[in-house]
């Protein structure tokens, strides 16, 4: 959530409210210009329920996230001024790595798919 709208999921005038708002999963909503894929995914990850919410296996093979999420998401991490430096490069290193991981098995797909010609 806060990668995706810059701030922080749930805040408050006061401790109380802001325990409140986590407690019920009341968070502002997403900036429009995210597909609704990904807003679905940011929300199932901030589920009250623990149940509720995807592994970061399930995360990282949600198609918003293999179309562009990812992408956005290290876009995004640099202007997070509030999340310390060193936080914000193994973020990015992260990212990067899942990124090129994707590339490599979309690449040995291709090589291991059968040719038209090969039909």
């Amino acid at each position: 959530y806060e990668l995706m709208s810059l701030k922080k999921p749930f805040s408050g005038n006061g401790m109380r409210e802001l325990i409140d708002r986590v407690i019920s999963g009341k968070f502002d909503p997403m900036p429009t210009h995210y597909s609704s894929s990904l807003v679905q995914l940011c929300a199932s990850m901030l589920s009250v329920d623990p149940k509720g919410r995807p592994s970061i296996k399930q995360i990282f093979q949600n198609d918003a996230m293999r179309n562009g999420g990812l992408v956005t998401l290290l876009k995004n991490v640099p202007r997070l001024s509030g999340v310390p430096e060193e936080t914000r490069e193994a973020i990015v290193k992260d990212i990067e790595l899942v990124l090129e991981t994707q590339k490599r098995e979309k690449d040995c797909l291709l090589y291991t798919s059968p040719s038209p010609r090969d039909s």
